[in-house]
């Protein structure tokens, strides 16, 4: 039987979402995508700051774009959820999820009672101890996700899962030519900058940097005194070859900004590769996208401060659109990890 799922990405300045029709022979496409502003400070850092405020955005988000459904995937993003390497003894993975609460305990900053916990097998491998999976663990504080999720329900949305952003981000980039490859997919947002290094598509490492366009934004309006729409029109209409002194200025500013963001991905970098030097050593490449890839000078700035080769990515991997979907697939891009949330649940159907 048909069913629908809709991807919700709730970011830090709006809603993207993105409705999947999943026919009864388990065909996939998009039928409806729709984004919506969101009020300032409803979201901060990645955190529900303000939860009637989400729900009356939502609800009416979702009488105006006439969904179909009411079952919805959520994305935890905020800088409260962490990914750690872990090596764990083979067992089922239903017993690993049972015992991270005590193989996490010392691991991150924050007590294993306060967060959800879930485990990603990358690969099996022989230690001293014997057979061992080694893997990613996801943690996400409880209280973050209790917030979105309460504010979804208070929509009157049924939230049937919430998901990790940067596995969302996985799903939907087209990695079949770089199977043989180790990769970074790095995702500038508006309030965060997901890494993933990938190895034949399979997740080695993730992070969530708190830095991303929306930075931009205020350093732009604070200081060259812009209000919001002007530091937008600013950042968007700037050129690399504008001469005059307001363009200057707010080139230098971008510039700056493109460098801190570069000093991130280099720590980033520098950690993985001291838990995986040859994986590091082996990146063949950046592929960027999200809407601060399109910055003045930043792929520039990735490629120079991290001696790799960065690709601009605008497209979807393998993602069919409904014949009523009239949207163009850079379009259809920006709507990427509501989709590939989607895609996660359509995955455990």
């Amino acid at each position: 039987m048909a069913h629908r799922i809709v991807g919700l990405d709730v970011g830090a300045e709006s809603i993207r979402a993105a409705q999947l029709l999943i026919s009864a022979r388990g065909e996939v496409v998009v039928e409806m995508v729709g984004e919506v502003p969101l009020p300032e400070g409803v979201i901060e850092a990645g955190d529900v700051n303000d939860q009637d405020g989400l729900a009356a955005v939502l609800a009416k988000f979702w009488v105006d774009l006439g969904f179909k459904t009411k079952r919805v995937v959520l994305g935890a993003n905020s800088m409260h959820v962490f990914a750690r390497e872990l090596s764990v003894p083979v067992m089922s993975l239903q017993r690993i999820r049972e015992s991270l609460q005590f193989l996490m305990e010392g691991v991150l900053p924050v007590s294993p009672d306060q967060l959800y916990l879930d485990f990603y097998p990358i690969e099996r491998k022989t230690e001293e101890s014997g057979p061992v999976y080694q893997g990613l663990a996801v943690a996400a504080d409880k209280n973050s996700v209790d917030m979105l999720v309460d504010a979804v329900t208070k929509a009157k949305l049924r939230p049937i899962g919430v998901d990790f952003i940067p596995f969302a981000l996985l799903r939907v980039r087209n990695l079949a030519e770089f199977q043989a490859e180790t990769l970074a997919l790095v995702d500038i947002g508006a309030g965060t900058t997901n890494v993933v290094i990938a190895r034949g598509g399979v997740p080695l490492f993730v992070r969530i940097i708190p830095v991303g366009g929306h930075d931009l934004d205020r350093e732009l309006m604070f200081q060259l005194k812009l209000d919001h729409d002007e530091a937008i029109v600013a950042k968007m209409g700037l050129s690399a070859d504008a001469k005059d002194k307001r363009s200057i200025d707010v080139k230098s500013v971008v510039d700056n900004q493109n460098m801190e963001l570069v000093a991130n991905l280099k720590n980033t970098f520098e950690y993985f590769g001291q838990a995986r030097p040859a994986d590091r050593a082996n990146i063949s490449k950046v592929l960027l996208s999200g809407g601060g890839a399109l910055t003045l000078g930043i792929a520039d700035a990735i490629s120079s401060g991290l001696g790799v080769q960065v690709e601009l990515v605008n497209k979807l991997a393998n993602i069919n659109k409904a014949e009523t979907l009239h949207i163009t697939d850079e379009r259809l891009s920006h709507m990427a990890m509501a989709i590939g949330l989607a895609l996660g649940e359509v995955e455990h159907v």
